[in-house]
C-alpha cells in the first residue's frame, strides 16, 4: 500500500478534519451536459480513503471527503470525469492543489488537470461534498432510518447499476476495483461496519467515534459499504483450505441470539463452497444486519442481511447461501457488465441447490433444483414481461427472474454437459486465474472452451444468449435382434417453448431399462427439430427414458420414484398425485410435465395448450391407482394455464394415446373441482400421453 501526504491529518479527530478542511472550500462551476456515464479506458482509482460524517440521522445528510488515487492510462489526458449523484460538490483539489473550474451537473463530476498528464502517473484527487444521498426507486441506493444509516450497493432501477455515487465520488462500473481506507465518524453508541478489517477506532472526546476500517483487495463500487447502528459482534474464527478465517456478524442486541442459531452451519457453508470452487480469498467472512425490506446485498467480507431474516432462525438459509456465494461468483470474479450478471446471480442461485447436494444428497439436490425449473418455467416470462435470454437484456431485467432462476437452470445444463469429472476441476481454475478480477461472456465461454476442450457456440447461442426453451422427447423407435443382443434406433423430436430457434449439441442421457430393472445409460446429442441414434445393448428394452436424472433445463418437469406402498404419491412440480390402492411388487414410476403444447391429432377435441403429461412405468398386474391431473384455473396471468377452456370446468375430460402419431382418445375420468384448483381423475393409468381437454 502507498502513503499519501494527506494522511499525516488523519491522527486528527474527525470533527477537526472537517473544520479544517472545509475552511478552504471553493465553488464549483455548474454546466449542462449530457448524461453520459464515466468509464475507466482513460484512468484507473487504484485507491479509495472515504473520509465520512453520519453523525445527525435525522438530516438524512453526510458530509464526506473523498480522496482518490488515480493513475492515468493515457497519454496527454486533459481531465478525468466521476459519477457523483444529486450531492453538492464543495471544491476539488488535485494534489492538494485547489481546482476551481471543474464542471459538475448532478451527475457527472468534470475535473480538469493543470497540465496534460502522462500515461503511467498517478494523481491524487479530493473532493469535498455533502447533501442528501439518494435512493435508487426501485432497490437500492443510500438509507437513513430512526437508529440507522448504511446503502446497499447497487441500483436495480438506475444505469448503471453499480451504485457507489450515491454516495461517494467514483468510477461507478463492474470492471474499475480499487482498494479502500474508510474513517466514519458516527454519535455513540453507534458502529460504524464497513468491508475489510478494522484497524482502530478513536474517540473524538465530543460524543462521537471514528472508525477506521482497510479494505486490502481490490473491490469495484457496488461492492463498497457502510452500516452504522448500536451493534453487537458475534466473532467467531473458521477454518479455511489456506487458514483461519475471522468472522464477525453484527446484529442488534435482541437479534444476538437468533443470529447464533441462524448462522450456526455457516461453517458448513464454507466448507461446500471452498471444496466446490477453492479457496476463500477475502480476508474476513461478515455479514451485518439492516431494516431493508426486500432482500440482502453481497457487499464484500460485510454481507447486508434484512433484519426481518433474523426473526425466524432458519427461515432464511437459503437466502445466507445465496449471497455467501457471491464471496465467489460476483465478488472474487466479477461479471463485466450488466449484460453478463448472469453469472454473478444466476450462478449464486444454483449454489443453493449445490449446497443441498453437497451435503443432503441428489435426491435434496434434485427436489430443490425442480422447484427452481418449475418457478422458471411457470413465472420468469412473466415477471420478465416476454422469453428472454440470460445474456444482454434490458437494464430494467439486469436483475429479473429470468437472470436469477433460469440463470441457475442453465448453470445445471452447463455443469452436466461439460460433465463433472472436468467441471469442477474448471471451476477451480477460474477463480484461481481470475481472481480479484471481472469476466465477459464470452470470456466465460473462452475459458471454459480452452480447459473442456469442447466447442461451446452452439449452447451459449441457445442457452445463454437466446430465450426460451427447449423441449425433447422420443417421437419412436425400433429394435432388431441382433447376435448377443439388441439394435435399437430411436427417432428424437425438438419442440420449442418461448422461442423460434433450435437448439444443437445437447448432450442428454439416454437410458435403456427391461422388465427386470436392468438398465445402461447412453450420452446422445441433440440437433434441430428430429434426429436420430443407433445403439447397441445386450437385452431388450421395456422403457427407454430420456434425461432420467434432470441433467437438462429443457421444458419439461420429471420424477422418478419406486413404488414399494399403498399410499398416497405427490409430484407437487408435475402438477400430478396417485393414491395407489394394490400392488403386488414393487413399481418404477416417472411422470413428466410437459410444457408445450401437444400435438392435435385427431378433430374431435380441443386440447389444453399449456401442456401434457407422459407416464413411463412398469407395472404389475397387482398394480391399481387413482391418478390426479392438475387444472390450474386461469384466475391471473401467473396461471401456467392458458384460458383454452371457455366453458364449466365440469365438462373437462382426460384424454390419452399411446404415444406420438397416435389419436387422442376420452377416458373414463371424473372433475373434482376447486378453489383455483381442479382435479381430474382417472383409474385407468398405463403408459403413454395425458392431457386435458374438452370435446368441440
Amino acid at each position: 500500500m502507498f502513503k499519501k501526504k494527506s494522511y499525516i491529518l488523519y491522527g486528527l479527530t474527525m470533527a477537526v478534519l472537517l473544520i479544517l478542511l472545509f475552511s478552504f472550500y471553493r465553488g464549483g462551476i455548474y454546466a449542462n451536459r449530457e448524461d453520459k456515464l464515466s468509464n475507466s479506458a482513460t484512468t484507473d482509482i487504484i485507491h479509495y480513503t472515504l473520509n465520512l460524517d453520519l453523525i445527525n440521522f435525522a438530516s438524512h445528510q453526510i458530509s464526506g471527503i473523498a480522496d482518490l488515487q488515480v493513475m492515468i492510462l493515457e497519454d496527454n489526458l486533459s481531465e478525468i470525469s466521476l459519477d457523483l449523484l444529486s450531492l453538492k460538490v464543495d471544491s476539488v483539489w488535485i494534489d492538494e492543489a485547489s481546482v476551481n473550474k471543474f464542471m459538475y451537473d448532478g451527475k457527472n463530476l468534470i475535473i480538469p488537470f493543470k497540465d496534460l498528464t502522462k500515461k503511467g502517473n498517478t494523481v491524487l484527487i479530493t473532493v469535498f461534498y455533502h447533501g442528501v444521498p439518494v435512493r435508487d426507486p426501485i432497490w437500492g441506493g443510500f438509507y437513513f432510518c430512526e437508529n440507522h444509516a448504511f446503502n446497499m450497493g447497487v441500483g436495480m432501477g438506475s444505469v448503471p447499476h453499480p451504485f457507489g455515487r450515491a454516495w461517494y465520488p467514483c468510477i461507478d462500473n463492474f470492471t474499475d476495483r480499487a482498494t479502500y481506507d474508510y474513517f466514519i465518524t458516527v454519535a455513540k453508541p453507534n458502529m460504524a461496519i464497513c468491508p475489510g478489517t478494522l484497524i482502530e477506532s478513536f474517540d473524538n472526546h465530543d460524543g462521537t467515534i471514528t472508525y477506521h476500517w482497510l479494505m486490502n483487495e481490490s473491490i469495484p463500487t457496488y461492492l463498497s459499504s457502510v452500516s452504522v447502528a448500536n451493534y453487537i459482534c458475534i466473532s467467531d474464527t473458521l477454518k479455511g483450505l489456506l487458514g483461519e478465517i475471522p468472522s464477525s456478524i453484527f446484529v442488534f442486541q435482541e437479534d444476538s441470539m437468533n443470529a447464533v442459531e441462524g448462522f450456526k452451519d455457516l461453517n458448513k457453508w464454507l466448507t461446500c463452497f471452498e471444496s466446490l470452487f477453492g479457496p476463500y480469498l477475502w480476508e474476513k467472512i461478515g455479514f451485518v444486519s439492516v431494516p431493508f425490506e426486500s432482500g440482502a446485498m453481497e457487499h464484500a467480507t460485510i454481507i447486508s442481511i434484512p433484519d426481518y431474516s433474523l426473526k425466524e432462525p432458519g427461515s432464511f438459509q437459503d437466502l445466507f447461501i445465496h449471497e455467501f456465494a457471491h464471496n465467489w461468483f460476483g465478488n472474487l470474479v466479477t461479471c463485466a457488465s450488466s449484460a453478463d450478471m448472469w453469472f454473478n446471480e444466476g450462478w449464486a442461485s444454483y449454489c443453493e441447490a449445490l449446497y443441498y447436494e453437497y451435503y443432503y444428497g441428489q435426491i435434496e439436490f434434485r427436489e430443490y433444483m425442480r422447484k427452481n425449473h418449475l418457478k422458471t418455467l411457470k413465472y420468469a416470462h412473466i415477471h420478465d414481461e416476454a422469453f428472454r435470454a440470460l445474456y444482454n437484456n434490458p437494464p430494467k431485467y439486469t436483475y429479473g427472474s429470468t437472470v436469477y432462476d433460469k440463470g441457475a437452470d442453465v448453470a445445471h445444463t452447463l455443469r452436466n454437459y461439460i460433465g463433472d469429472d472436468k467441471f469442477f476441476t474448471i471451476m477451480k481454475s477460474l477463480f484461481s486465474e481470475y481472481a480479484f478480477r471481472h469476466i465477459s461472456t464470452s470470456e466465460f465461454q473462452a475459458f471454459l472452451e480452452r480447459k473442456s476442450k469442447l466447442r461451446l457456440d452452439d449452447f451459449f447461442n441457445f442457452w445463454v444468449k437466446s430465450p426460451g426453451f427447449p423441449h425433447f422427447s422420443i417421437d419412436s423407435f425400433s429394435v432388431q435382434t441382433a447376435v448377443s443382443g439388441y439394435r435399437i434406433k430411436v427417432f428424437f423430436r425438438q419442440k420449442l417453448l418461448g422461442t423460434t430457434e433450435y437448439s444443437y449439441s445437447n448432450h442428454v442421457d439416454l437410458t435403456f431399462m427391461n422388465s427386470s430393472w436392468e438398465s445402461c445409460t447412453h450420452e446422445v446429442e441433440l440437433s434441430g427439430s428430429h434426429c436420430s441414434h443407433d445403439f447397441f445393448i445386450s437385452f431388450k428394452p421395456e422403457l427407454i427414458l430420456l434425461d432420467p436424472y434432470e441433467k437438462i433445463a429443457d421444458a419439461t418437469l420429471d420424477e422418478i420414484v419406486t413404488i414399494r406402498e399403498t399410499e398416497n404419491y405427490s409430484f407437487e412440480e408435475s402438477g400430478f398425485t396417485m393414491k395407489v390402492y394394490s400392488l403386488s411388487d414393487s413399481v418404477f414410476f416417472r411422470i413428466t410435465r410437459n410444457l408445450v403444447s401437444p400435438d392435435s391429432t385427431g378433430h374431435d377435441f380441443v386440447l389444453d395448450p399449456a401442456g401434457y403429461w407422459t407416464i413411463e412405468a412398469l407395472f404389475n398386474k397387482g398394480f391399481r391407482a387413482e391418478a390426479r391431473f392438475l387444472y390450474e384455473e386461469p384466475v391471473s396471468p401467473e396461471s401456467m394455464n392458458t384460458c383454452f377452456y371457455k366453458g364449466e370446468v365440469k365438462d373437462l375430460i382426460l384424454l390419452f394415446r399411446e404415444g406420438p402419431g397416435d389419436y387422442w382418445k376420452d377416458i373414463p375420468s371424473t372433475v373434482i373441482p376447486g378453489n383455483n384448483k381442479t382435479y381430474v381423475v382417472s383409474s385407468r393409468l398405463r403408459n403413454g400421453e395425458y392431457c386435458l381437454g374438452f370435446v368441440k
